[in-house]
């Protein structure tokens, strides 16, 4: 049996490395290994044992052979180094000349080092190098195992020597390296030891010993307290005569981790013998007691006391026929019938069981109190579960106790009643768009959840939210907000495990938060007088617009508001007028929505407005006129004082003409005269104040008359 797994990576390497020197090529060394120590004191000696860590390493250190160098502790202030020699593995020659022929493991050595069949069966071309290094992976394995079987054969290889010049309670190490030159780098081992009275190696113990069907399975630790390199099995039937069950001492080879993969059940079988050997052994009969112990030898060839027997019994594994079982039969309340049938009556077949379920995975639960005779094909469960499905097995069961069970078959309570209208529905919508709704737990046995249904009108068809029944009384929906229905109307409607559904519940109607800004007013009709400015503007076509905000612009967008108007329902338009504008003044006006809500809408487009006509001040008052017919003098006088510039102007007019301009004079003149000739006849005067400026002129004042006699 193999000892070690090597990499084939680098033992492969090894022929390449060789390969490449025969074409001499160049090669950088890139092969690594070391060499493994171990030492035991006996008092009057102490044995070094060691092994190469790769077959690639054996193989050129059976060439140089190794080095034995120790240094002596025995004064520890001047600790002394010493070559003790150098071995190497014996000839084919000098193997056959210092062993028997019928030493087993000294055959297998020379088998290892110098045998031919060993390259049986290599292929040809670059898949040769693969198969030459599986071939040096098991001369190594076989060669190590024939050294840790047999302590002469280890001398013989070259992996061991007894150093006899030893003191009593003195300290040594070993250092073991090659003897010559070799390919690749491979590392010093060493060793510290104490030598000592030798200590009796401790029995390995066995973890666990199982019975299976005339099969046992024994599990023991790979990391006993002595490192063994082997076992032998002994086995018995009475717990005293023990007889071994392997000549050759067995060790199981670690798992390839390769192989675990994914797979659950191999990776805790890979993780069980990466910490177990495992045996198993087969055994004449089932219900007899065995007994087994196990040795261990070691890397001296030194074989352990034997572990304390553990006893196991096997027994019958095999289980019966199934039986077939027929579709379940509903009776009446919580009465199911099962029937079954069972082809092959096993001459240890010894009857069934009933096992129920509400769920096809199981767990199920024994409705059977006793095993029911092999004779009996039915049975009726008189204690169905109400409202849910119910999975039956039947296990058909022998002397031994090993169970066979069917395959599931479902039977059901009939129920076409529905579950009652839901109660208590209601909600909330946030600003995000989330619906929160909750309502009361309807008290049935058998609910499975509730369905949730919406509409966003109450008159229409309901639409299903959710895809399967809720189990919870709470559920939270998304909508979107930006929509002109100002609702939403949610219903919901209860399930039952047959699927009965309730009527549905009283309708939520939740107002949805509104994110959507109104619709902006219009402006219609402009309307401009020397008293303002009106402007007709058609209303928000929004149905939650509660009002408008009018604002005007003397600057570039530098709005101001002016005005807040409430929405009028019913009516399509409002009038706005603004009587504080000024004359040849350019104004813009604009006006935005209000919603319920207090959201704003956008604001209409600008609408430009300048007033070009100026407003008539107040008349002059007082007016007063006097005529000396003596010296044809007509004089006018009046009283008007304001700021800026302006100047007066005199109307008259003779008879029934109308008045007219007729001279002006300065506004630091109060007075004006005229002198008539020969006019005769009624005139009249009037006065008005003209501004050069944005003022606007005075309204002619009321008129004043005089008659005029040419006979005078």
């Amino acid at each position: 049996m193999k000892r070690f797994i090597i990499s084939c990576f680098l033992t492969g390497a090894f022929f390449v490395v060789f390969a490449q020197q025969k074409n001499n090529a160049p090669v950088k060394p890139t092969l690594h290994s070391s060499i493994k120590v171990k030492a035991k004191s006996y008092n009057d000696s102490i044995i070094i044992r060691w092994a190469p860590a790769d077959a690639w390493a054996w193989v050129l250190l059976n060439s140089t052979g190794y080095t034995i160098e120790r240094t002596d502790f025995s004064n520890p202030a001047q600790p002394k180094k010493e070559i003790l020699g150098t071995v190497k593995a014996y000839t084919l020659e000098k193997l056959k000349t210092s062993f028997g022929r019928d030493d087993k493991y000294a055959a297998i050595a020379a088998q290892a080092l110098y045998g031919k069949n060993f390259n049986t069966g290599i292929r040809q071309g670059n898949l040769a190098y693969a198969d030459q290094a599986a071939v040096l992976k098991d001369r190594h394995a076989f060669a190590l195992q024939a050294a840790d079987y047999d302590a002469r054969v280890a001398g013989a290889l070259g992996l061991k020597w007894v150093d006899k010049n030893v003191s009593s309670q003195k300290f040594y190490s070993y250092r073991i390296y090659p003897a010559g030159k070799t390919q690749g780098i491979i590392d010093t081992g060493s060793v510290f030891i104490q030598n000592k009275n030798v200590v009796a190696s401790v029995a390995p113990e066995i973890n666990d010993a199982i019975g299976l069907d005339r099969v046992v399975e024994l599990h023991w630790s790979r990391f006993q307290e002595e490192q063994y390199s082997g076992f032998i099995i002994e086995k018995s039937a009475d717990g005293k005569n023990f007889i071994p069950i392997n000549t050759i001492p067995y060790f199981s080879s670690l798992p390839d981790s390769s192989t675990i993969g994914k797979d659950t059940v191999v990776h805790e079988m890979v993780d069980m013998l990466r910490l177990n050997h495992i045996l198993m052994d087969s055994v004449k009969a089932n219900y007899t007691n065995y007994y087994y112990r196990i040795k261990g030898i070691n890397a001296f060839a030194e074989w352990s006391g034997y572990s304390k027997p553990v006893m196991v019994m096997t027994r019958d594994m095999k289980p019966p026929s199934t039986a077939s079982v027929g579709k379940p039969e509903y009776l009446n309340k919580r009465s199911i019938k099962i029937q079954w049938v069972k082809d092959v009556n096993e001459p240890d077949f010894k009857g069934f069981t009933v096992s129920r379920a509400t769920n096809v995975q199981g767990p199920y639960e024994l409705i059977t109190k006793n095993i029911l005779d092999k004779k009996i094909n039915s049975f009726v469960d008189e204690n169905a579960i109400e409202h849910e499905e119910n999975f039956y097995i039947v296990s058909s069961i022998d002397t031994a106790g090993n169970q066979a069970p069917s395959y599931p078959v479902m039977g059901l309570i009939a129920d076409n009643t529905p579950p009652a209208t839901p109660t208590g529905l209601k909600g909330t919508i946030d600003k995000r768009g989330y619906v929160h709704l909750s309502w009361n737990a309807n008290k049935e046995d058998d609910m499975k959840g509730y369905k949730v249904y919406f509409t966003n009108n109450e008159n229409q068809t309901v639409s299903q939210v959710t895809l399967e029944p809720v189990a919870d009384t709470v559920y939270t929906d998304t909508i979107t907000l930006k929509t002109l229905t100002k609702n939403i109307y949610y219903r919901i409607v209860a399930v039952d495990m047959n699927n009965n559904h309730s009527d549905y519940s009283p309708v939520a109607k939740l107002r949805k938060p509104d994110v959507v800004p109104p619709m902006p007013p219009v402006a219609g009709n402009v309307d401009l007088t020397a008293k303002g400015v009106s402007i007709q503007w058609m209303q928000s076509g929004s149905e939650d617009a509660v009002g408008y905000i009018i604002f005007r612009s003397e600057k570039e967008n530098e709005y101001k508001p002016v005005a807040r108007v409430r929405h009028q329902s019913g009516l399509s338009s409002f009038l706005f007028t603004d009587t504080t504008v000024k004359a040849l003044v350019s104004y813009k006006y604009t006006a935005e929505a209000i919603d319920e809500d207090s959201l704003h809408s956008a604001r209409c487009n600008p609408i430009p407005v300048t007033i070009r006509t100026l407003p008539d001040q107040p008349a002059i008052s007082g007016l007063a006129i006097a005529y000396d017919n003596k010296t044809k003098k007509v004089k006018l006088n009046w009283q008007y004082k304001q700021t800026g510039n302006y100047f007066f102007v005199i109307y008259r007019a003779a008879g029934n003409d109308p008045l007219g301009k007729y001279s002006s004079t300065g506004s630091d003149q109060s007075e004006w005269v005229e002198y008539l000739n020969a006019e005769t006849g009624t005139i009249k005067y009037a006065v008005q104040a003209v501004f050069r400026d944005a003022h606007g002129n005075t309204r002619l004042s009321e008129p004043v008359s005089i008659m005029v006699n040419s006979s005078r």
